[in-house]
């Protein structure tokens, strides 16, 4: 019987970049080493940096559960009318452009209501399904994998909630 192991990540497909691939090849490892993997990570209408497919997070001997994002700053943001796409160019790597009051203002917002993270949202969600994920499965170790800091407290939650 495989021992399980309980992820807790926000970056997983089809969310990309580096996070997400860190995660993915783990969780796709693990079960020829004998752990049976359980990844928790957020919805698929999660704004994506980098769009992937969805079946990459799909692999045998691995369960995904996912639970709903509000993502807040950045659905604020758009409907302030920010270009929340996340594409960099070339131009805008090197010094910063003066920024408009409108995009201080948010900046200043986003910052002061995202503690610890901007996904600190996510947080009662994810919180309430991992709880549920530990009763169900009764994994040996919880794992989390940063950036956000918000997977820490989840698992720091889910500890002092659970035996």
């Amino acid at each position: 019987m495989a021992r399980k192991v309980l992820m807790i990540v926000y970056y997983y497909p089809p969310l990309g970049g580096i996070g997400g691939m860190r995660t993915l090849r783990l969780a796709s490892r693990l079960p020829s080493l004998g752990w049976e993997p359980i990844v928790l990570t957020v919805s698929e209408g999660t704004l994506a940096v980098i769009e992937r497919d969805a079946s990459d997070g799909e692999i045998p001997g691995v369960r995904v559960f996912r639970t709903f994002n509000p993502d807040l700053a950045f659905r604020v943001k758009r409907l302030a009318g920010f270009d929340v796409s996340q594409k960099v160019s070339r131009a805008s790597r090197g010094a910063a452009a003066p920024a408009s009051l409108k995009a201080r203002l948010a900046t200043g917002l986003s910052d002061w209501a995202g503690m610890p993270d901007r996904f600190i949202d996510w947080f009662p969600f994810a919180r309430r399904r991992a709880i549920e994920l530990v009763r169900t499965f009764a994994p040996e170790v919880v794992f989390t994998s940063s950036p956000p800091s918000t997977c820490h407290i989840i698992a720091a939650s889910v500890k002092s909630r659970t035996p």
